[in-house]
């Protein structure tokens, strides 16, 4: 399947029932391969605001301790 301005709209709305579904590796991948076989702006964007919204989706990591712990 190549992307061309037809198939776009399609990929767009697959990669959005993905992250709904709350898969965004792959609708990162569904996109990044799209692009890859046509780029395409509109599919370069939307991969910048997933990445961006997967990334804040992940949360904050709990710090971790001081390394190594200290010997009495």
């Amino acid at each position: 399947m190549t992307a061309n301005n037809t198939e776009i709209p399609a990929v767009m709305r697959r990669a959005k029932d993905l992250v709904d579904s709350g898969l965004w590796d792959e609708a990162v991948q569904l996109l990044t391969e799209a692009n890859r076989r046509s780029e395409d702006g509109r599919l370069e964007a939307r991969l910048i605001e997933l990445r961006h919204r997967a990334f804040e989706a992940l949360g904050v990591p709990t710090p971790v301790p001081d390394w190594p712990p200290q010997v009495l």
